[in-house]
């Protein structure tokens, strides 16, 4: 998928964007999925022409998505993500003195 960038968008909504908070990104697969999803579910509850419709094109419909992303949001996920990996390595087991902690030693092969 290419980039997405401001020159893309609408002007008038660039010009209602704070970029000093946000960042404009390109949706990930998972959030493909999801918005697919969503709207599916609505379409389903609302028989809505203009979701079926992009559902129905929706190899082209997804180049026009973008994720609008708070850029404060966006750094405490990464400090969490970073802080998860650090536990889960302090969590893994090791060798001290012979003796397995955290676990069993078939991880330690």
């Amino acid at each position: 998928m290419p980039r997405i960038t401001r020159d893309a968008l609408d002007g008038n909504i660039v010009r209602l964007m704070n970029d000093l908070t946000i960042d404009l990104d390109d949706p990930t697969e998972e959030d493909l999925e999801w918005v697919k999803g969503l709207i599916t579910e609505f379409v389903n509850e609302t028989d809505s022409v203009i979701g079926q419709n992009i559902l129905n094109d929706w190899e082209n419909s997804v180049e026009s998505l973008i994720k609008i992303f708070p850029k404060d949001y966006k750094r405490a996920l990464q400090e969490m993500e970073a802080e998860a990996a650090a536990q889960k390595k302090l969590d893994a087991p090791y060798r001290e003195n012979g003796v397995v902690v955290n676990g069993s030693d078939k991880h330690l092969q």
